[in-house]
């Protein structure tokens, strides 16, 4: 999938079916999901429900998706900003980075990502501070981020 990229658009409903047969190879299926980007055909109603996951490295993966494939941003936005307290900083930090690639409309998350800047990992901070310039520049410039 990675070397197809967004020639692979119509193994999105394919792709779905797989990781709903297979948990094993859930974060592959996410990964290729990803290599389609905003082509894949994926729907962002069905991957919020899963952000509830056992599996951390699911639920970061599907933050990574949603971050990517930028559709419906409206329904995925509340559901990143919730994933930002997720008690893994795996998810938390790709979480941030999700929101930060949805732009000006994640300005909701921006005070969870200020308190983010205070996240006892340091990998953590550093996404949360990458988040906050994509968000709004003036405002990490303002707090001091760089």
């Amino acid at each position: 999938m990675g070397v197809l990229g967004t020639s692979a658009t119509n193994a999105g409903p394919s792709l779905r079916k797989i990781y709903e047969q297979n948990p094993a190879a859930r974060v592959d299926i996410l990964y290729s999901l990803n290599c389609i980007g905003t082509n894949a055909d994926v729907p962002v109603a069905w991957l919020l429900p899963k952000l509830q996951d056992p599996n951390h490295q699911v639920r970061a993966g599907i933050a990574f998706v949603l971050g990517n494939i930028h559709t419906k941003s409206e329904q995925a936005i509340p559901a990143l900003i919730e994933c930002l307290s997720d008690s893994n900083r795996m998810v938390r930090g790709d979480s941030a980075l999700a929101l930060g690639s949805c732009g000006a409309d994640a300005k909701p998350a921006i005070p969870k990502l200020i308190d983010m800047l205070h996240d006892k990992d340091k990998a953590v901070r550093g996404s949360a501070t990458l988040a906050l310039k994509e968000i709004d520049s003036d405002i990490s410039g303002k707090m001091g981020v760089k």
